[in-house]
């Protein structure tokens, strides 16, 4: 049996992350869709801002979820490997894990 792998179409964490932070800086430096005034108090998103950061979001939330739940599943195939690694009694069969 292979071992299962995430989608090609999965990204993982960290560069989901880096592209969610470099949408957002982007989108901090247009001035068509964000004011920045003499201090955060008077800064905000434009009405055009406002629509383009759920479009951003819309976009990378599904990225997100998916890097997620590929870093889960690696984790709790970690921890399963580590069980069967740690039982020095166990004969190579499945048949006590299922």
């Amino acid at each position: 049996m292979g071992m299962v792998r995430k989608p090609k179409d999965t990204l993982d964490r960290d560069t989901v992350k880096d592209m969610i932070y470099g949408a957002l800086r982007e989108l901090s430096n247009n001035k068509k869709f964000y004011y920045g005034g003499i201090s955060d108090d008077f800064s905000q998103l434009t009405q055009q801002g406002g629509e383009e950061l759920i479009m951003i979001f819309n976009k990378f939330l599904p990225l997100l979820r998916r890097a997620e739940e590929a870093d889960l599943h690696e984790r709790a195939k970690r921890l399963v490997y580590n069980e069967l690694g740690d039982n020095k009694d166990h004969d190579g069969s499945m048949e006590d894990y299922l």
